[in-house]
């Protein structure tokens, strides 16, 4: 637990004692670029793949040279940072859905399958992610 408190802390005070690097503006509008790409619209595996493929590499890029001026800049660091985790998320949820409803539009499998009306639930078990399908509940 001290471990992972001092490791936080290390990865803090790099951020802010950085004098070249990103701002998080820059990892902000890297990030919503490669959304509005990949996951924005019309997809399929492989765009999926691709998407994720690339959202890891600026990921790491970011993580390792964000930099931030004052404790406001760290905050917004953190804030982006933490969105670059959700996008992950957001492009293996669209991995497992393997089906065309709404507006989650794939050109792989372009017809809605009955049988998947369900919710799929993504929680965390060790640093990996874990999907369930779940009946959606109905309320009265």
């Amino acid at each position: 637990m001290k471990a992972d408190v001092a490791a936080k802390s290390d990865f803090l005070d790099k951020i802010r004692s950085r004098e070249e690097g990103i701002t998080w503006q820059e990892a902000n509008v890297a990030l919503q670029q490669v959304m509005q790409d990949y996951v924005g619209g019309v997809k399929s595996e492989d765009l999926l793949k691709a998407g994720l493929s690339h959202l890891q590499k600026i990921k790491k890029k970011a993580h390792d040279s964000i930099m931030a001026a004052n404790s406001h800049e760290l905050m917004h660091c953190l804030e982006v940072l933490n969105l670059y985790d959700l996008g992950e998320l957001v492009f293996l949820a669209a991995l497992q859905r393997k089906e065309t409803r709404g507006n989650h539009i794939r050109t792989d499998y372009p017809f809605t399958n009955p049988l998947l009306n369900k919710m799929l639930i993504c929680r965390k078990k060790g640093k990996n992610p874990v999907f369930e399908w779940r009946e959606i509940e109905e309320r009265n």
